[in-house]
């Protein structure tokens, strides 16, 4: 019989805020720059392994304006990298997170070298 701790702690885990998705350079002395591609390692925290991810899983990366956004959804299994190619300068954040109840997630933020879009 469950018990209303076990019950809870199932809807609100405790480590519910925890990132457990890792987005890292490839090269930490890798400098970003506009119009050339960085690539992004994905890598899980172990309590993730045991358990699993629930697919889909989105990938979102917002730059400084409208223009930098992507959505993607990966349906089948996560990434091991990502490959990023950004069309402006100026901090871009990088989110991965399961779409179904969003336990799971990560994010980045890179400063990219370069000039930003005009408009």
């Amino acid at each position: 019989m469950a018990t209303a701790s076990t019950f809870l702690e199932s809807f609100s885990p405790p480590d519910l805020k925890q990132e457990k998705i890792r987005i890292a350079l490839s090269d930490p002395r890798h400098v970003p720059l506009a119009f050339e591609a960085t690539i992004l390692v994905v890598s899980l925290d172990v309590s993730i392994v045991a358990i699993g991810l629930v697919l889909p899983i989105e990938l979102l990366i917002t730059g400084p304006s409208a223009a930098s956004f992507r959505q993607h959804f990966f349906r089948r299994l996560l990434p091991s990298t990502i490959t990023l190619i950004p069309r402006e300068g100026g901090p871009h954040q990088i989110l991965l997170r399961e779409v179904a109840h969003n336990f799971n997630w990560g994010k980045c933020i890179l400063n990219v070298e370069g000039e930003a879009l005009d408009g």
